[in-house]
């Protein structure tokens, strides 16, 4: 089309045209008829513990084979009847006990199936068996725990259909979606198995197991974050207790007999539904617990046992920004992912979509975004073309709330409806007006609800998003490149996601977890490289020999350093440590695109922490307080020093001003400051004092007392959070300028 004002006979463009058409004549021979895309789900490749690794291919439903498999999964498990599910406490399955009923969420008059509730005793029964298993399962040979984890990612494969189904049922997933988590659920064994082969490979590092670990399920990922974090304790050498949510209870006990069949032993990795936390989470032998839930329950567990290693990712207000300069059909597409995928309940899921004034304004935008939800398909999860299905619980009383009401100034878009026949199926819903004070604004709701705010211009509509105390996705629709830019520098996530929906969470090339509200403890993401990092005890074994050249910053601490009497081991000690940092951080400074997939991008990388302090004791080594200063100096993070200028009268620290933000304060004042929200996140040179992790654990306060290494690789950690970004820069397929890259074929 664009030829077509010169394209005239007996011209140049004209015949390039013509012999281009008489070409494609020739050319019909060399055709072929074999389709390329032969997926066959009766069959699969091998598991292998070095195999190199390529995320696992979603079923494609339009295959003639997998439509057949995707029938027997819907006539096996429509009407299953799952029973009773016991507990596995050591070599003794229970079905004795208090039971508790599942409500099927697909027809939640019937019960689906019961459990057996773990009692205090049990519990403690537990933890004892895993305590006193900690050292066999440590001493079993690593090829043997990895040829474990290869058998459970072979059978996961084998027994796919069945996995599906268990998810469809308990959770109420539909097909795709459920399809999707087993995905995930190979990728993250496979992933792992090569992660630790390259952690292993740092021989100036020891690695030491945590001891007995819980792992909680997650009600939206029940079987592939289940499985990361069994497979990664497991592989360290920890033993697991692993504790299902009520509302995937079956699913979760398919996973735990699927990891027995595959070699682990029971007293290694137990299963105990529980509605008891004390009994779990008072036992000061407990190595950590790992747990993807409710702000809300992180915060109930830290106050349980402040002491308690954990690490939580929780829910985000997440929020997509479309500005004047968006693609309006591709942001109302990308919206109804976005919002309505998985009846809106993921962590991820677009919960407020901040509209320019421009788009706000224009009837034309709300009235496609009104419609298209409106047809998105509602039913029943064993109908095939559903696209909306019933939540997998009945709605709380804030979902409730705002499912049915509006709050002031706010008005119905689209209402959303209540089946008649399934009090847990409900209809998109889309709010105007949405007001930064409001309860919607605020809370986290896990439901088919989409609300809408005004913003004046694209500055307003990032003020808006950086408010939420959340900080786990984000999402721009816009085709200014200068926009985006801005938006990075000002939201502050774990996940971006630039001109596509906030539902990526493939494992190495979008690895999930987030910040500031949205998580706790040490923020290794799901699915991303360091995620091994949370199951493990490192002590420096021998100094590492990578070394680049210091910057001036840490260069300009030789002053100070000369005011300090060093041992000439501490010398070296400090020399390799800081060459050290330099050479990691010249690797992990700039975002890394492993997968290079055609048409999206998708980044990894680091960002340096904003609120983090460094408390300095009278009972800190010097060569472990120094190291820290390097650390941040290298990674350019704005560090404060906290310290009592009267308990270090021989310390020059005041010399430090030009580099660090210095706080002199009594050790009262400090936690004061920890009360008043002021102090968010803590780094020691020392074992924390137990007033600290109190005061510090009843204000989301993470103290990270993990010893200082030479290694740059674990120690830089500490000071960078982070951040993973996805952008679909390709236009409706075509790639522009960059359709030269070179890039991972599509077939």
């Amino acid at each position: 089309l664009k030829s077509t004002l010169e394209l005239y006979p007996d011209t140049a463009a004209f015949a390039n045209f013509e012999n281009a058409f008489l070409q494609s004549f020739e050319e019909i021979k060399n055709l072929s008829s074999v389709p390329r895309r032969i997926q066959n789900r009766k069959e699969w490749p091998l598991s292998a513990i070095y195999a190199p690794f390529e995320n696992e291919p979603d079923t494609d439903f339009s295959l003639p084979e997998n439509k057949q498999w995707k029938k027997q999964i819907f006539e096996r498990w429509q009407k299953a009847e799952p029973g009773l599910i016991p507990l596995s406490i050591g070599a003794e399955v229970i079905y004795k006990g208090e039971e508790k009923i599942r409500l099927n969420p697909s027809n939640p008059y019937l019960p689906l199936y019961k459990y057996i509730l773990a009692s205090p005793e049990l519990v403690q029964k537990a933890l004892e068996i895993a305590r006193a298993e900690e050292k066999n399962w440590k001493e079993v040979p690593l090829e043997k725990k990895q040829q474990i984890i290869v058998k459970a990612a072979q059978f996961l494969r084998e027994k796919r259909s069945d996995f599906i189904g268990v998810l469809m049922l308990d959770t109420a997933k539909v097909l795709s979606e459920a399809d999707i988590e087993i995905s995930q659920a190979i990728d993250m064994l496979e992933y792992y198995l090569l992660r630790l082969s390259k952690l292993l490979k740092m021989e100036d590092v020891a690695i030491e197991p945590k001891g007995s670990i819980a792992i909680l399920s997650s009600r939206s990922f029940p079987i592939s974050l289940s499985a990361a974090g069994i497979a990664g304790a497991l592989l360290l050498g920890n033993t697991v207790l692993f504790r299902p949510t009520p509302d995937t209870v079956l699913c979760s006990w398919f996973l735990a007999s699927l990891f027995w069949e595959a070699g682990v032993p029971k007293e290694a990795l137990q299963f105990i539904a529980s509605e008891e936390e004390e009994a779990l989470l008072r036992d000061h032998h407990l190595g950590a617990l790992i747990l993807t839930g409710r702000n809300a329950t992180v915060e109930k567990f830290l106050e349980i046992n402040p002491f308690l290693d954990l690490s939580g990712s929780s829910e985000g207000k997440n929020m997509t920004i479309v500005s004047a300069f968006a693609d309006r059909s591709q942001a109302i597409k990308n919206l109804l992912i976005s919002a309505f995928k998985s009846s809106g309940q993921k962590y991820s899921s677009v919960s407020v979509a901040v509209l320019e004034a421009e788009v706000f304004d224009d009837p034309g935008f709300l009235s496609k975004l009104k419609e298209a939800a409106a047809n998105l398909k509602l039913g029943s999860i064993w109908e095939g073309q559903t696209q909306i299905g019933p939540l997998i619980r009945q709605p709380d009383e804030a979902l409730f709330q705002a499912l049915t009401t509006l709050e002031e100034g706010e008005e119905w878009l689209l209402k959303p409806r209540q089946d008649h026949h399934n009090p847990y199926l409900w209809s998109p819903g889309i709010k105007l007006n949405i007001k930064l004070q409001s309860a919607f604004f605020n809370q986290f709701l896990p439901g088919p609800l989409l609300g809408l705010m005004r913003a004046a211009d694209f500055e307003h509509a990032l003020a808006i998003v950086s408010s939420t105390k959340y900080g786990l996705s984000s999402t721009l629709e816009s085709l200014n490149e200068a926009e985006f830019r801005l938006w990075q520098k000002a939201i502050e996530a774990g996940n971006y996601y630039y001109n596509r929906d906030s539902h990526g969470t493939i494992i190495r090339r979008q690895p999930f977890g987030g910040h500031k509200r949205s998580s706790f403890g040490l923020e290794y993401k799901a699915g991303g490289p360091n995620y091994l990092l949370c199951f493990l005890k490192a002590s420096q074994k021998n100094l590492p020999k990578e070394k680049k050249p210091v910057s001036e910053k840490v260069n300009s601490l030789t002053s100070f350093l000369e005011k300090i009497d060093l041992s000439a081991e501490e010398l070296g000690i400090w020399y390799a440590s800081v060459a050290n940092y330099a050479y990691w951080w010249h690797r992990m400074e700039l975002p890394r695109d492993p997968t290079k997939i055609v048409g999206q991008d998708n980044f990894f990388g680091y960002l340096k922490r904003s609120h983090l302090t460094f408390r300095l004791y009278p009972e800190d080594r010097p060569i472990d307080f120094l190291r820290i200063l390097a650390a941040a100096l290298t990674c350019e993070v704005n560090l404060e020093i906290s310290f009592d200028a009267a308990l270090f009268p021989k310390l020059p620290l005041f010399e430090l001003a030009g580099l660090f933000k210095l706080s002199d304060e009594k050790e009262e004042l400090f936690f004061e400051r920890i009360e008043k929200k002021q102090i968010k996140r803590i780094r020691l040179a020392s074992k924390a004092k137990k007033t600290l992790k109190q005061i510090a654990s009843n204000n989301f306060c993470y103290v990270n007392d993990i010893p200082v290494l030479a290694n740059g690789r674990f120690e830089l950690l500490h000071y960078l959070k982070e951040i993973s970004l996805s952008h679909d820069y390709h236009r409706f397929g075509n790639l522009g300028a960059r359709s030269g890259e070179l890039r991972k074929p599509l077939l």
